[in-house]
């Protein structure tokens, strides 16, 4: 090897670690906790710091994904939900029912939109279970996010938007008179970290709005099941579908994949390209190929190289000098933003200048601020969900930004807040049905969840229905097409309408 060889390897490398690290500093940013009033800290790292989510570049938008409020990446819909459709939950009470709420009142912000209190009557003979205390009328909920470490990126502005939401709605008057507290665990992205915090939390929670990444829900799963809390997933795992008591948000996966190959075929003109798909070794990024070889198959691609690597990997020249061996021309991405970065700095090292389709998790406005922002621009695509942050079309992106100018004034768009949002949204429907039926115990909590039909998203996503089945969990078949454009909200603008393509509609997800 020559000495300007070497030097150019040594080179790449050093830039990819240097991108990757850029990344991670900028995500963490200030991991100073500030307790949200809705907050009690159930755990070492975490008192409600998420809440605080320091409002550090990367913070923004973190895993999330494209501008669209969702865009998630664990994404996804931008505010989805009109917390005064939440309100709504069946006004009829049942004979020896009182009404426990006052009138309702609300949080006014932002062009007037509002967070309604939730008006339901409660039975004097309410049954309880864990996490609720009918003398203090409070009930206590759970997350437990990556609040520090790489992943906090996502897992402090997914907490953040849960806390968001039930700041909002408990100075509006709570559900039912009731108020929530948020009981939170750090998980670091570690499965065995999440067990411990799962432990720790569990018996005293109702329900968890939130618990972030595919392979701690994965390793949390059989205890879920066993201790019957109804749990919502910050990621989009369709394995997870089968699960009982795991609800996903919005559109899978695979889905997610097929959508953002189908665009790249049917619009970028990709059909005779060297497709290749570089993957996460785990759930998340196991589930993914799932949709990659269903997209293969439907289109009739050639797929040159199916490149795996582990979460703690940090040198992915082998990735990249397959993908320059191997001629790819289109690459899926099923990483996250600490992988993408140094993934896309190695294989630009190499003179290799692909078309990218990011899944919804692999993107963050914080790439914009590395020297990947020419790669990207022109060049990576996003498949995710979900309206832009602010679209003025959708009323529940108004109640969003009401409630962020009071409680959150320093959050800047992303996507996996706005996850949080939503997923806070659909646990108020689910709380608000429990108490109205005269059952708040965990069984009372998956029947009120498994009744929720048609259940109003603002106008960012499409209504969402969960029933009992699988078949009747999956919350959405449609993604919006991102392109990177530093004049987005979160560093990108829709350049689609939320599409279901064919292929995408014939998946069998259950």
């Amino acid at each position: 090897m020559t000495k300007q060889q070497s030097k150019k390897g040594t080179t790449g490398l050093s830039l990819a670690l240097a991108l990757l690290l850029a990344l991670v500093l900028a995500a963490c940013g200030d991991n100073t906790a500030t307790s949200g009033t809705t907050a009690t800290t159930a755990s070492t790292a975490t008192t409600s710091a998420a809440a605080a989510t320091t409002a550090s570049t990367a913070t923004t938008s973190a895993v999330a994904t494209t501008s669209a409020a969702a865009t998630s990446a664990v994404a996804t819909t931008s505010a989805v939900a009109t917390t005064s459709a939440v309100a709504t939950t069946n006004a009829v009470a049942t004979t020896n029912a009182v009404a426990t709420t006052a009138p309702a009142t609300a949080v006014t912000g932002a062009g007037g939109a509002t967070v309604s209190a939730i008006n339901v009557k409660v039975p004097d003979s309410l049954k309880t279970g864990p996490g609720v205390d009918k003398g203090s009328k409070t009930i206590k909920v759970g997350v437990i996010n990556p609040l520090s470490g790489p992943y906090a990126v996502a897992g402090k502005p997914a907490f953040r938007g849960v806390d968001t939401y039930f700041k909002a709605l408990n100075d509006a008057g709570g559900i039912g008179g009731y108020k929530v507290e948020i009981v939170s665990g750090d998980s670091q992205y570690q499965p065995q970290l999440a067990i411990q915090q799962y432990n720790k939390i569990q018996p005293d929670v109702a329900i968890f709005p939130q618990i972030l990444g595919a392979p701690v829900l994965d390793a949390l799963k059989e205890q879920i099941t066993t201790d019957k809390v109804l749990t919502g997933a910050v990621t989009f795992d369709s394995s997870l579908i089968k699960e009982k008591y795991i609800w996903l948000a919005a559109t899978p996966y695979p889905v997610e994949v097929i959508n953002g190959m189908d665009y790249a075929v049917n619009q970028l003109g990709k059909k005779g390209a060297k497709f290749a798909l570089i993957y996460q070794d785990d759930a998340y990024g196991l589930d993914c190929q799932r949709g990659y070889k269903s997209a293969l198959a439907a289109y009739g691609l050639n797929s040159v190289a199916e490149l795996p690597f582990k979460v703690s990997d940090k040198d992915f020249t082998a990735q990249a000098t397959q993908v320059k061996s191997l001629g790819a021309e289109v690459i899926i991405m099923a990483t996250q933003p600490a992988q993408t970065a140094p993934i896309i700095g190695a294989i630009s090292q190499l003179g290799v200048t692909p078309q990218y389709v990011l899944t919804s998790s692999a993107w963050n406005v914080a790439l914009l601020g590395t020297p990947l922002k020419d790669l990207l621009i022109g060049k990576a695509i996003v498949s995710s969900k979900g309206k832009q942050w602010g679209d003025p079309s959708a009323p529940g992106e108004a109640r969003k930004l009401a409630a962020v100018a009071k409680y959150a004034a320093d959050q800047k768009p992303d996507g996996a807040f706005s996850l949080g949002w939503v997923q806070a949204q659909i646990t108020a429907e689910t709380i608000g049905k429990a108490l109205e039926s005269g059952d708040i115990t965990r069984d009372g909590m998956l029947k009120a969840f498994e009744s929720i039909k048609d259940f109003d998203l603002g106008g960012t996503l499409p209504p969402v229905t969960y029933g009992s089945t699988p078949d009747l969990r999956i919350p959405s078949r449609e993604s919006v097409i991102f392109k990177i454009d530093p004049a987005g909200p979160d560093g990108t603008l829709p350049i689609t309408k939320s599409f279901s393509s064919e292929a995408a509609k014939s998946f069998k997800l259950s």
